[in-house]
């Protein structure tokens, strides 16, 4: 088994240039998506948002309830089909202070 010197493995990394991205399928490419707010009323009584990406995977996506993790999955906080959130209970609505619902996951463009 050859030994590599990390250190040497870096400095060829930092040194290839950034748009050599010929070897590289289009499917290995994502963006990350942080802090989005997920699109929808928080009424008290609707329970379907939206994102603006479809996650991929759908488990990279971490939705937070006023900063609270929520857990996906059937019988859980939520379910996630494509670009669409289902809560299993709706954000509350407040005077002036609404429930925050924000979306962190990677996506493919």
């Amino acid at each position: 088994m050859p030994v590599i010197n990390p250190i040497d493995s870096l400095a060829n990394l930092a040194t290839k240039p950034h748009d050599d991205l010929d070897d590289i399928s289009p499917d290995q490419h994502h963006k990350h998506v942080y802090d989005e707010t997920a699109s929808g009323a928080i009424d008290s009584s609707n329970d379907t948002y939206a994102v603006l990406f479809t996650p991929t995977p759908a488990a990279s996506m971490q939705l937070f309830l006023n900063g609270m993790l929520q857990e996906q999955g059937a019988g859980n906080d939520y379910t996630l089909s494509g670009l669409t959130i289902t809560m299993l209970d709706a954000p509350k609505s407040s005077p002036g202070n609404p429930d925050k619902l924000k979306a962190f996951y990677t996506a493919t463009p």
